[in-house]
């Protein structure tokens, strides 16, 4: 067996069947532009191209006219992630959040139990407070069981206040009626000016605005070089004594200058006989005001007063003249209070309550609203067991509102019986009006009795296991107050030895375990103080873990137009143990398996999609896709031609060789376009389109082998020897030889008349349109629309490259059969045969087309499409497929 390959690359075994040619020479260039109209054809024809698709993965070329598509995972662009995510350039399955939290009371006791001491609220877990109302009707919604106690003369009085609902403690007295002393309408007839040593006063009328009556008196003190001064206007000598005897009390209204940094104050001076006597100073502000001047400071003789003087006593002025106004002296005998009211409340207590700072508080709300004209008011409030007390005095000015609470643990420790009472004190000395009232409410005594507990959750299964990113709780400490947190964790059920405990007195974070299913949680809850709580707010676990499962799909995509077939799947992941990833690749036909290394050639079609499942077992563990490739063959550019030959490259004159040869590209792929010429140097010898040799003159002569689309020829050496025809003649092996050659030569005869078949043939119009299909196969399942696009466009190309043939296709290789075509002036005829093709099937060919054109020749050429036009033509091809050798008709033969 001879063998030879030329080419630019050579090495690589033959792939691929050898393919048949016409002896054609042809354009390299222009042969592949009509061969790529060829391919663009039939894939729209069968609807194979499909639209464009993501550009997702790399193309990337490969050795021996291979491709790579590469799906890399550094971003989601044209993937389908489903319960899937891509992380540092990976595909894995994502950390889903597997915590918890409890953030409200609730939250803690539906997950567990507390003591008795412990009561959830909307805000978390704290200590429970004996909520009992020790003083009944604090907010004194009824007045009851409130005592309510006025003062001995009643001038003072406890009440409660049915509107506004509170206790009310109250004076509230007139003004006592005045007698006038002098109006001072005309000032200077009663009263005089003195003077002193560098220091006089002048009296006078003064009549703008006056209190009362139609003037007043102005007083106008005159100093010297001394800032200091006392002086005033006395009554006149010619005046009547005064008798001040049935008063106590002198009313007289006052305007002092407003001098810078004056200190000044008022008072009344007299002779009660030879005996001189004064007032109490009353300090003065810079405004009208009205001044009550106790008379008995005079002594009881008062009723012969002479030389009465108005003294004005000042320091600390700059001015030279300081004014001063007076105006309706009146005398008055002051009212006289001086007693307590009360309220009060009685209550019992049955049990020991704690000591401890915190053990109780006793408060009330309470306001006074007014506190004029009084000499004195003092409101208390006292807590008694009967033998102690504890008392609080309260400020007695005007207020708009004051909550009071005060700790009395100690004091309300012991059972037993307690009162809580509310005093006002109010003295009164004045006939002027007086008003005071105290509000009372909201009185409570608060024993919250609250002791130290416990929260124990049950068992809380996370539902696997679990990464533990954070444990964490948060609580509110007040002074005196402290929580601690137990959390113990494991893998399993029950506590066992592999749990590990976490410890906090702090809120915040725990130093826990990496991994668990399986918590339980215990918080004990104290306080030094009854009176406040701590309050455990939250309980937190932030843990992930990795779902069971995932997919990634790709977008779809095609190959490029010269792909040929698939080859192989591979994949680049890390699964760890537990871990996996199912590979799966859709084609035409739906999703099949692809394994990472295996051969992808049962692939149909050339666009595909890909699909990765990933699994896991282990919630901590997933597998991670890096990478995944398909590879495919595509059709490359010829690159090398092999030749073989079956047997000897010897034979005799007349004798035969076979010669075979391909075109190859890189991955030694080829393709039925890829035509091969051969040529022979033997005088006498002769070399078919097929490759088959026949020797000519004895010697040692070429066979040469070529094809448009490489610049190499590839020569092959044979050698022709003469024939003896006498050895032939009296060898006995020789005449068996010959006995069995001639029959076999009478049975290929015979078989080769009968052993092929016509199995389609269709007439196609110029235009490439099909216009008719006749078959003898059992189920026309070829598609006659593909192999009449064939048909044109190979006809097409064929005029175009070959302008010195007749522009006929005679004879080419399609699908294993062999296919005659025959062109006529409106259509042209293409037959598809089985097995091998005898010489005469041309002629037959044209003979039928002969017949064809004879009987519809007309119709042909003016076909619109309709079949009613080509009445009988279905007739006539039934006649060719149905005959092995066709015979013309008689009645139209030409």
């Amino acid at each position: 067996m001879g063998e030879g390959v030329s080419g630019r690359e050579p090495g690589g075994d033959p792939n691929g069947a050898p393919a048949d040619a016409g002896g054609r020479s042809m354009n390299p260039r222009t042969r592949m532009q009509s061969l790529a109209l060829v391919v663009l054809l039939v894939l729209g024809a069968g609807g194979i191209l499909g639209g464009s698709t993501s550009a997702a993965p790399v193309v990337v070329p490969g050795p021996s006219a291979t491709r790579t598509l590469v799906w890399s995972f550094d971003a989601p662009d044209d993937l389908f992630l489903e319960n899937a995510t891509l992380n540092d350039g990976m595909a894995t399955l994502p950390w889903a959040a597997a915590g918890f939290a409890w953030a409200r009371g609730p939250d803690f006791l539906t997950n567990g139990s507390a003591d008795a001491t412990v009561e959830a609220v909307e805000e978390g877990l704290v200590l429970a407070a004996d909520e009992r109302a020790y003083v009944e009707s604090g907010g004194f919604d009824v007045p009851a069981p409130w005592t309510y106690e006025n003062g001995t003369a009643g001038a003072v009085t406890a009440s409660w206040n049915p509107t506004d609902r509170v206790a009310r403690l109250a004076h509230d007295s007139p003004e006592v009626p005045t007698s006038p002393f002098d109006a001072l309408d005309d000032a200077v007839s009663t009263w005089r000016g003195v003077s002193e040593v560098d220091l006089s006063v002048v009296v006078s009328n003064y009549s703008w605005q006056p209190i009362e009556g139609t003037g007043m008196m102005q007083a106008e003190i005159r100093l010297g070089s001394s800032p200091a001064f006392s002086i005033g206007p006395e009554r006149k000598p010619t005046a009547s004594p005064v008798d001040w005897s049935g008063f106590d009390t002198l009313l007289v209204w006052i305007r002092s200058p407003a001098a810078p940094d004056l200190e000044v104050s008022f008072n009344v001076t007299a002779f009660a006989g030879p005996a001189f006597v004064a007032t109490t100073p009353i300090p003065l502000r810079p405004e009208w005001q009205r001044v009550l001047v106790d008379l008995d400071e005079l002594g009881p003789a008062r009723t012969a007063l002479t030389q009465v003087t108005l003294l004005f006593t000042g320091r600390n002025t700059p001015e030279d003249v300081l004014t001063f106004y007076v105006d309706d002296l009146r005398l008055a005998n002051a009212k006289r209070v001086d007693e307590t009211a009360r309220l009060s409340q009685v209550f019992g207590k049955t049990k020991w309550t704690t000591a401890a700072p915190g053990g109780a508080t006793l408060g009330f709300d309470y306001r006074v609203l007014n506190a004029s004209g009084a000499d004195a008011v003092e409101l208390s409030a006292t807590l008694s067991d009967g033998g102690a007390w504890m008392a609080w005095a309260l400020p007695s000015a005007p207020s708009s509102g004051t909550r009071f609470e005060r700790e009395v643990g100690a004091f309300v420790a012991a059972p037993g019986t307690y009162s809580v009472f509310f005093d006002l004190h109010v003295a009164v000395a004045t006939p002027s009006a007086v008003n005071v009232t105290a509000l009372l409410d909201n009185v409570s005594l608060e024993i919250p009795d609250r002791r130290n507990g416990s929260f124990v959750s049950s068992t809380i299964d996370l539902g696997s296991l679990v990464s533990l990113a954070s444990v964490a709780w948060e609580a509110s400490l007040p002074p005196g107050t402290s929580a601690r947190l137990e959390v113990r964790m494991g893998s399993t059920p029950v506590p066992d030895d592999g749990w590990v405990l976490a410890v906090g007195t702090t809120p915040g974070p725990l130093v826990v375990a990496d991994s668990a299913r399986f918590v339980r949680v215990r918080a004990d809850l104290n306080t030094t103080n009854a009176s406040v709580t701590p309050l455990l707010t939250t309980f937190r676990i932030e843990a992930e873990r990795h779902p069971d499962r995932g997919a990634i799909l790709t977008s779809t995509v095609s190959a490029d137009a010269d792909f040929l077939f698939w080859r192989r799947f591979e994949a680049v992941a890390s699964t760890p143990e537990g871990t996996g990833v199912a590979y799966e690749i859709e084609d035409a036909t739906g999703w099949r398996m692809a394994t990472p290394g295996g051969n992808l050639s049962a692939v149909q079609g050339r666009t595909v999609r890909l699909r990765a499942t990933l699994s896991t077992s282990d919630p901590l563990e997933a597998p991670a896709i890096d990478e995944v490739r398909v590879v495919y063959d595509y059709l490359g550019t010829p690159i090398r031609l092999r030749v073989w030959a079956d047997g000897d490259l010897r034979a005799p004159v007349g004798g035969a060789i076979q010669f075979h040869a391909t075109v190859l590209d890189a991955g030694n792929h080829t393709s039925p376009a890829w035509v091969v010429y051969w040529a022979t140097d033997n005088p006498g010898g002769h070399v078919n389109v097929t490759g088959y040799f026949v020797a000519g003159e004895p010697g040692v002569w070429n066979v040469t082998a070529s094809t448009p689309f490489l610049s190499e020829r590839l020569r092959v050496t044979v050698t022709a020897v003469p024939f003896d025809v006498a050895r032939l003649i009296v060898n006995p092996l020789v005449i068996a030889m010959a006995v069995l050659v001639g029959t076999g030569y009478l049975a290929y005869r015979y078989a080769g008349r009968r052993l092929f078949s016509v199995e389609d043939v269709f007439l196609v119009a110029r235009d490439g349109r099909l216009i008719l299909h006749n078959t003898r196969r059992m189920r026309a399942d070829r598609d006659e629309d593909i192999l009449a696009a064939m048909l044109t466009a190979i006809s097409a190309f064929v005029r175009d490259i070959s302008k010195e043939e007749d522009g006929h296709l005679r004879r080419f290789d399609f699908a294993g059969k062999t296919v005659l075509v025959e062109r006529g002036k409106d259509v042209f005829v293409a037959a598809m045969y089985r097995g091998r093709v005898p010489r005469w099937s041309a002629k037959g060919l044209r003979a039928f087309l002969t017949d064809l054109e004879s009987a519809h020749g007309a119709a042909l050429a003016t076909w619109t499409g309709s079949p009613e036009d080509l009445a009988g033509l279905k007739e006539l091809t039934d006649r060719f497929v149905a005959h092995t050798k066709y015979r013309r008709m008689r009645n139209r033969a030409s």
